[in-house]
């Protein structure tokens, strides 16, 4: 093999193992409990806390946040897991054909505190992207707090989030009644109840 040959070689070589292989989300944190409702005194203290508090930990890599709040939000999810990229990687919404062995949520930021934890996300759903926002009360146990969804954009910074969840830019799905819509919602609300065991809300993602 002469030298530009052996050359040429070790390029494609290079290049089959660098094409394609980007970073890839962690594999999915599965959960066997489901995540129940927080009580009302448990939504005060959480909202209150996502709304004003000073010194939440921003969060910029799924794997940073609390494992806690990782597994909580594994169990309020409709496949009881957490599988979501990092926001620098690929997901189901940034494909042109979505493909199944990759995440359909990708995180924004996440933050937490003692209180509260949040996670900010985008998801691919059956009619295009949104924006989904979910608070739960650090317990122990960790229960859930708000979910809601917006369809306009993506609010880069906590304070901005803060005031678009503040002034019902979220449609509410579950959780903190505080955040409705200031106008009659075209669906109706869940029915969920916190007093209900193994029982699911139906307007979960």
């Amino acid at each position: 093999m002469t030298p530009d040959s052996r050359l040429g070689l070790l390029l494609l070589i290079a290049l089959a193992t660098t094409t394609g292989c980007g970073p890839k989300a962690d594999p999915p944190l599965k959960s066997r409990e489901f995540t129940a409702l927080s009580s009302d005194d448990q939504m005060k203290a959480a909202g209150d806390a996502f709304l004003s508090a000073q010194d939440l930990q921003l969060h910029k890599r799924v794997r940073d946040i609390p494992e806690s709040c990782r597994l909580a939000f594994a169990g309020h999810d409709t496949e009881n897991q957490l599988f979501m990229s990092d926001p620098d990687q690929e997901y189901q919404g940034s494909q042109e054909e979505p493909k199944p062995k990759y995440p359909r949520q990708r995180l924004i930021y996440a933050g937490s505190d003692s209180t509260v934890c949040y996670i900010y996300y985008e998801q691919l759903g059956t009619d295009g992207v949104k924006y989904h926002l979910t608070l739960f009360h650090m317990g122990p146990p960790v229960t859930l707090t708000y979910h809601g969804i917006d369809t306009k954009g993506i609010y880069p910074e906590l304070e901005r989030l803060r005031v678009a969840l503040n002034h019902y830019q979220f449609m509410r799905m579950t959780g903190d009644t505080r955040f409705d819509l200031a106008r009659p919602r075209p669906k109706a609300r869940s029915t969920y109840s916190r007093g209900a065991t193994g029982s699911r809300d139906p307007f979960r993602r």
